[in-house]
């Protein structure tokens, strides 16, 4: 079972191992991110910040603290060599895309910038690559993790997803949760209608590891309601104080409303 909680044992982490960051219920997986941890390094409850990239938005990379660690095992680095270059290349082409994109946002004005941050991010599906209509790769969180993945031949989820409520978005969006309740705003990101729809959620990601490495590498997790949580069998309370996951120099999500509490559209106004 490669997919664990941090608690006061010490856990190795390689690279691409996948992190998972909680929300404000101590099993609910609100983030997944991938390890960037080139030399393999040790990470307990108590010193939990690795470098990490992830999807925020924006797309970039960060050093921050995280509650719960999924490897693969299927070699006694992680990952096998081959399967490591292949994550590495597609990494490194969407860092340095992000990092010609930040480069731009940096001469406009700041709701234009945001507009553009969150032109990356989608929810529904959970990536889109280039199309006519797409003009660079957008991602949730979860679909960064698995796309990487899937540059190296590991299909983590099965494509039948549960369906979740608007409700069960928000708590996986908790910065956006009042943004949701706005039709435009959900299409902007790829969720049209009233719901139910099949959104793949961080947890999911845990879980998928939480198999053995035969399995994982074999056949891809089917999902079911429940798993947007991820707990390794330790008794963990849902009150229970958790430490911060930004103990390093994480980043806050961009969100779809200004700070001024204006809704932004993809274009920088409504």
């Amino acid at each position: 079972m490669p997919a664990w909680r941090l608690s006061e044992d010490t856990l190795t982490v390689h690279e691409f191992d996948v992190g998972a960051i909680d929300g404000p219920d101590s099993t609910f997986v609100a983030h997944v991110v991938l390890c960037r941890t080139e030399n393999k390094q040790t990470v307990s409850a108590a010193e939990s910040v690795v470098e990490t990239a992830e999807m925020g938005p924006p797309l970039g990379e960060a050093s921050q603290g995280i509650h719960a660690l999924g490897t693969t095992l299927l070699d006694p680095d992680g990952l096998p060599p081959d399967k490591r270059r292949q994550i590495k290349v597609f990494v490194d082409d969407r860092m340095k895309e992000a990092k010609a994109q930040q480069e731009l946002r940096e001469r406009l004005s700041e709701p234009v910038r945001k507009a553009l941050m969150l032109r990356e991010y989608v929810i529904l599906p959970a990536y889109e690559s280039y199309t006519e209509e797409v003009t660079r790769w957008r991602f949730s969180c979860a679909g960064f993790v698995l796309r990487a993945y899937e540059e190296a031949r590991i299909k983590l989820l099965d494509p039948s997803i549960p369906d979740v409520t608007l409700d069960e978005l928000k708590k996986a969006y908790p910065d956006w949760a009042d943004d949701l309740d706005r039709q435009k705003i959900r299409e902007r990101l790829g969720i049209e209608g009233d719901g139910p729809w099949p959104v793949v959620l961080p947890g999911y990601v845990m879980n998928s590891l939480k198999r053995t490495s035969a399995e994982i590498e074999s056949t891809p997790y089917r999902p079911q309601r429940g798993d947007e949580y991820f707990t390794d069998g330790s008794p963990v309370s849902l009150t229970e104080a958790v430490p911060s996951p930004a103990k390093g120099k994480g980043r806050k999500p961009v969100s779809p409303r200004e700070p001024g509490g204006e809704s932004m559209s993809v274009d920088g106004a409504e």
